[in-house]
């Protein structure tokens, strides 16, 4: 789905911080302004259609057998695998990432000991909060003007999806959530939040050439351009692999409390998290 392959791109290491290629980096930006668009004109019923796209495989899974549709046949290719290309299959976000709360812990681990990578996941996690508070917003007003219903609305938004990952009301999920967003690249955060992409944090090495044009990514059609090719990605990985990458810089008794948290739009991400997870009154347990 274009939406699922445009998030991918927002953050993408071969398309962003690791390209070669200073235009490919103009369809990473391409992607983010798409999803803002999207986001910006959305009402109730439409989201759906990101519900659908934002969703991890596991979760596709567990949505399909708790709605009672039957699995699709063998071999039939699902709303998300439609998209040719890695970046839309193997090597998307909702692909490589163990569940939400692993990218966002990642990202703001990120924020802390990778700051290259923190300017691609910065703009991830900004837009995707877009999503997900513009979806409760709106499952909020369904659910007012449908009380009969009103839980049952709620807990098909997004984020909920995503705190029922796992036993929403057990407190290892409530702990694992709260690591994830207040995740500082010390040792326990990298372990449990690690990358999400292979080598993601390396540093390409420099190679002689003139920089080409790449092909536009087409989010109506699928057609990626030369983004995600298997060649780039084989090509990618040869070139970082005697590259390691950095750890946290350990932190001082004078150390800024903010610098600490990743800076200050990492504590802002940070706290609009918090909000959208708060306690409130249709799930008390959480």
């Amino acid at each position: 789905m274009q939406l699922a392959l445009a998030s991918t791109l927002v953050a993408y290491p071969s398309v962003t911080t690791q390209t070669k290629w200073a235009d490919k980096i103009k369809g990473a930006d391409a992607a983010l302004r798409y999803l803002r668009c999207v986001q910006q004109t959305l009402d109730s019923p439409a989201y759906q259609m990101v519900r659908t796209a934002f969703t991890f495989p596991d979760e596709r899974t567990r949505r399909r057998l708790k709605d009672g549709t039957a699995s699709p046949a063998i071999g039939a290719i699902s709303d998300i695998e439609q998209l040719r290309g890695l970046a839309a299959n193997a090597q998307s976000i909702w692909h490589r990432g163990d569940d939400f709360w692993h990218v966002v812990g990642w990202a703001f681990n990120c924020s802390v000991a990778h700051k290259k990578r923190w300017t691609r996941w910065r703009l991830w996690l900004d837009v995707t909060l877009d999503f997900l508070e513009g979806d409760w917003e709106a499952s909020m007003k369904d659910a007012r003007e449908d009380d009969a219903n009103g839980e049952s609305i709620l807990q098909h938004s997004l984020i909920w999806q995503y705190i029922s990952s796992q036993d929403p009301g057990s407190r290892t999920t409530r702990r694992r959530i709260n690591r994830a967003i207040l995740a500082m690249a010390d040792a326990y955060s990298l372990t449990q939040f690690h990358q999400v992409w292979l080598k993601e944090t390396a540093t390409l090495k420099e190679q002689d050439g003139a920089q080409k044009s790449v092909g536009n990514v087409d989010f109506e059609t699928g057609e990626l351009g030369d983004y995600g090719s298997d060649d780039e990605d084989a090509e990618m990985q040869d070139a970082n692999e005697d590259d390691a990458s950095p750890g946290p810089q350990p932190a001082t008794a004078s150390a800024d409390g903010v610098e600490r948290l990743g800076g200050a739009d990492a504590v802002h991400l940070r706290q609009r998290f918090i909000a959208l997870v708060s306690p409130n009154d249709i799930y008390p347990s959480f």
